[in-house]
């Protein structure tokens, strides 16, 4: 009796723990400062379509790693095709602090293969004043061949 109680308590673990691990999709992003597992972090791998935080500094620190909250939140992120063929990619982000945050931003591009198609652009800066909101837009250069983007965010060197 016992081995059948320790099967159906596995069993309930199991079906619990994979509808926890369920990735909601990109138009679910929340504008929020408290920690977002739909943007891709400094120590996470790298996710097409998204926004990449590559600074660990961006976190806050001192408090526990659930409660911690974010420096600076994306609000959205997104590409379209423009009249000249090529990708246009933007992203809005939000201040979370008290005190003006300098950050550098670039996009790259790569083909429908996930390969590189043209050289990063160049780091732009980006100027947010305290609990405001800012955004970045890119256009690539390639017409044809573009179908992915990866923006990559760090604070201002």
């Amino acid at each position: 009796m016992d081995l059948i109680r320790t099967f159906a308590l596995l069993a309930t673990l199991s079906v619990t723990t994979l509808a926890a691990c369920q990735i909601t999709p990109r138009d679910e992003l929340v504008p929020s400062c408290l920690h977002n597992p739909n943007v891709v972090s400094w120590n996470r791998p790298i996710r097409m379509n998204t926004v990449g935080l590559t600074d660990p500094s961006f976190r806050r620190r001192g408090l526990p790693f659930r409660r911690r909250a974010n420096l600076i939140a994306v609000r959205d992120t997104g590409s379209r095709p423009t009249s000249t063929g090529t990708m246009e990619v933007w992203a809005s982000f939000r201040n979370c602090t008290n005190e003006t945050v300098e950050l550098d931003v670039r996009a790259h591009f790569f083909s429908i293969e996930l390969f590189p198609i043209e050289q990063s652009s160049e780091w732009r800066q980006l100027y947010l004043a305290a609990n405001s909101v800012g955004s970045f837009k890119e256009l690539s250069t390639d017409r044809d061949r573009v179908a992915h983007y990866y923006i990559e965010v760090r604070e201002a060197r």
